[in-house]
């Protein structure tokens, strides 16, 4: 179980609303959309949040996420 499957399951619990979860993220949808996409991995910042404001396990927060599709910025 990856940081992204861990915040997964906890959703589904009924543990963690999607309001918490944008809170986490700085109410950027798009960045969180990437990370539950696994095209992200999570930024310090966002932990530190789930774990001090939520409660969430630290240990499984920091573990890596595998990158699935990277994101990819053309070249200008």
């Amino acid at each position: 179980v990856d940081a992204v499957d861990y915040l997964r399951e906890r959703v589904l619990a009924g543990e963690l609303s999607r309001e918490q979860l944008l809170a986490a993220f700085g109410w950027n949808r798009a960045r969180l959309s990437e990370i539950m996409a696994k095209r992200r991995g999570l930024a310090l910042e966002p932990i530190r949040y789930l774990r001090f404001e939520l409660g969430l396990d630290a240990d499984t927060l920091l573990r890596p996420v595998q990158i699935e599709k990277p994101i990819t910025r053309k070249p200008v």
